[in-house]
C-alpha cells in the first residue's frame, strides 16, 4: 500500500478504512432465514396484526401557543377536511 505523504488526513483515513474493508470481506459469512413477505401497506400490516399499540419512541409535540385560537383566526382556511 503506497501512501502519499502530502495527502490530507481525511483521505488517508478513508483509504485505510477501504483497504481494511476489502481485506476483511472474506472473514464474514451471512446467512438469511426464510422470512415472510414484507408488510409494505397499512392494510397488510393490520391483516397480519403487525402494528404498534404504542409507539416505540416518545411522541413529539411541535405545537407552540394556542393552536385552536390560531387556526380559528387564520386568514386562509382549508375546508372539507374533518
Amino acid at each position: 500500500m503506497d501512501i502519499d505523504p502530502n495527502a490530507r488526513p481525511s483521505y488517508l483515513l478513508m483509504h485505510l478504512m477501504l483497504h481494511h474493508t476489502h481485506a476483511s470481506t472474506g472473514l464474514v459469512a451471512v446467512e438469511y432465514a426464510d422470512v415472510a413477505d414484507p408488510l409494505v401497506t397499512i392494510e397488510r400490516a393490520v391483516t397480519a396484526n403487525s402494528f404498534y399499540e404504542q409507539l416505540p419512541f416518545p411522541a413529539m409535540n411541535y405545537s407552540r401557543g394556542d393552536v385552536d385560537k390560531a387556526m380559528a383566526s387564520a386568514k386562509h382556511k382549508i375546508t372539507g377536511a374533518k
